[in-house]
């Protein structure tokens, strides 16, 4: 349950940092074909065309806006969106942009229910006044994966959070976190679902 655990960990810090506060200090980097095997495509002509990222355990499709960031130990993968410009004053204040990672556990002898019932747990220790929708149960490239979202209150910021877990090989599992501002869910709402469902073990 570590990486889990340092999931949450990450997952909050973000939610109370913002990140940064001053852009200079930001810790997005351009990905590095050498790092992340970029495929090789015609520059973008929006900041929602898609490109494959390969990882490797994993791929999955972002956007051409969204770039690597450094994450700590335990996170396969953080991608920020450049490009977003928040117009709340309080996410600006704090540096907020859209981010998802990418995190790995194993199950134990627990099932992906059961499992899911740790992680909110989990998340409500370090963010108490977060609330969950009922999860819901999808397919995703062949794998089980089970979706909640949820809504929190942070620095005076509205945010909107959805997590994907979903069931790998060997009674491991793979995470995906997204974070976005609950003014900007409806518009956000289809581009992160198809992130996260274009995630594939190799």
């Amino acid at each position: 349950m570590k990486k889990l655990l340092i999931l949450i960990l990450f997952f909050s810090l973000l939610i109370i940092s913002g990140c940064t506060k001053k852009e200079a200090k930001t810790t997005v980097t351009p990905l590095q074909e050498s790092k992340n095997k970029i495929s090789d495509e015609a520059p973008a002509k929006s900041a929602n065309q898609m490109r494959s990222v390969i990882k490797e355990d994993f791929t999955l499709e972002a956007p051409e806006a969204w770039l690597e960031s450094e994450s700590l130990p335990g996170v396969s993968l953080m991608m920020i969106n450049s490009q977003e410009r928040p117009t709340n004053s309080a996410a600006q204040k704090i540096n907020f942009r859209s981010y998802f990672s990418v995190s790995y556990d194993q199950l134990g002898e627990r099932n992906l229910e059961e499992q899911l019932e740790v992680l909110k747990k989990q998340i409500k220790q370090v963010a108490p006044d977060i609330s969950f929708t009922t999860p819901s149960s999808i397919l995703i490239n062949g794998q089980e994966t089970r979706v909640l979202e949820g809504d929190l209150r942070q620095q005076g910021v509205d945010f909107k959070v959805l997590i994907f877990m979903i069931a790998g090989r060997d009674k491991d599992i793979w995470i995906m976190s997204f974070n976005t501002l609950q003014e900007d869910w409806l518009d956000n709402k289809d581009l992160l679902y198809q992130i996260g469902q274009s995630f594939k073990l190799k």
